[in-house]
């Protein structure tokens, strides 16, 4: 095999496992504040949120197992010793929500 395309699978390999959810919301956010009030507060919860899910989950793949790739940790090594599941889904709600109605207005805007 071509020494030169192995390591460009490698590297898309890896960064497809990485995301980063700071570099899409830098990306979104002067696209997302053409649709309303810069200031508003839903706009700095919604980035504080995307914030914290980072630091807890750096891969965005802790929460959905149990153990990490190597299978020798917690996949969520920084997170709290305790997490109120309804209060995290209410959030993820409605960071769901904000997003959506933002692909909403942006697609409506683009027709």
């Amino acid at each position: 095999m071509d020494q030169s395309k192995g390591a460009a699978e490698v590297s898309l390999g890896a960064s497809l496992r990485t995301i980063v959810f700071s570099h899409y919301w830098d990306d979104a956010r002067p696209h997302i504040i053409q649709c309303g009030d810069p200031e508003a507060p839903e706009l700095a919860n919604v980035e504080a949120n995307l914030r914290e899910f980072e630091v807890i989950d750096p891969g965005a793949d802790g929460f959905r197992y149990p153990l990490n790739r190597d299978r020798t940790a917690r996949s969520l090594p920084n997170a709290p010793e305790y997490v109120n599941l309804r209060i995290l889904h209410e959030a993820m709600e409605a960071l769901a929500n904000f997003l959506s109605g933002v692909r909403s207005e942006l697609g409506t805007r683009l027709d």
